[in-house]
């Protein structure tokens, strides 16, 4: 194998994702790179980590360390350029995160969605993201059927972060729920101040574009099945609902809150006019 052919090779694909894409595109892959990058922070790593890339995988066993060797040499996303040297398998690695394309996630304008989805709340004025980004995957026939027999709501579903890698890709699965006080299944909340209270904030990649730490509540479409009618009269909390029907809930948005919002921003679209010629709006 040639390694600096391959690097080149990667390098080249890497540096057409981000050049050809607006500013708000670049947040979106700098937010699949940090979930998964916190993804491999916690001591459930080998289930959190899922997908995890095959090349990174030795006689069955995942190698962590080198995956974050790998992450460690990769620099802020708006900084990468055509002068840029990295490893090989860090060029590829990066290749994969930015181009893993069974999930897409699109930045949205908070406003817009916030009226569309949950209208004039008060609560979610109160925690009002500093960004709100969709997830674009294709629904379970399962949950198109439902949804077409019951109808639908949103709920909140809060989270640390090191889960996020996970849910945007995997969904909300309710054996991995460590949460039973009210019975096993998923928890969420048609409230959003309860999610916020199980989505402290995380580290996460150190070089990501949205600072050191954040924090991400899912927004989930969910099919009001006869069950979630007949909790009403158990002993759930009023807004809450458990879940137990992986099928029923699909993660449709990510609600994030970075610690260093306002200066992110401004230098975020500074660099990415000065570095890759790009026009924002």
């Amino acid at each position: 194998m040639n390694e600096n052919r391959d690097a080149n090779d990667y390098k080249t694909q890497v540096m057409n994702l981000i050049k050809k894409r607006s500013p708000h595109y670049l947040i979106s892959l700098d937010l699949k790179l940090t979930l998964f990058a916190s993804s491999l922070l916690s001591y459930r790593r080998e289930t959190l980590s899922k997908p995890f890339p095959t090349f990174l995988i030795e006689n069955d066993e995942k190698q962590y360390d080198l995956t974050n060797d790998c992450l460690q040499s990769i620099p802020k996303l708006c900084d990468i350029n055509e002068s840029t040297k990295m490893p090989y398998l860090s060029w590829r690695l990066l290749h994969w995160i930015l181009n893993h394309s069974s999930v897409e996630l699109e930045l949205t304008d908070c406003d817009e969605t916030i009226n569309n989805i949950l209208g004039d709340s008060q609560s979610i004025r109160r925690f009002k993201p500093n960004y709100i980004f969709k997830v674009m995957s294709k629904p379970k026939e399962a949950f198109v059927r439902d949804k077409q027999l019951y109808g639908s709501f949103f709920a909140f579903h809060g989270s640390r972060l090191e889960n996020f890698h996970s849910i945007i890709y995997n969904g909300l699965i309710n054996c991995l729920n460590k949460r039973d006080l009210f019975g096993s299944g998923t928890y969420l909340s048609s409230k959003i101040d309860v999610a916020v209270e199980f989505s402290p904030f995380g580290l996460c990649f150190n070089r990501s574009l949205f600072g050191h730490k954040l924090s991400c509540v899912a927004l989930c479409e969910v099919i009001k099945s006869p069950k979630i009618v007949d909790q009403s009269n158990s002993s759930l909390p009023n807004s809450y609902y458990v879940i137990t029907n992986d099928d029923h809930i699909r993660v449709s948005y990510i609600l994030v809150y970075s610690l260093r919002f306002v200066e992110l921003y401004r230098n975020f679209i500074t660099k990415i006019d000065y570095k890759l010629g790009l026009s924002h709006y």
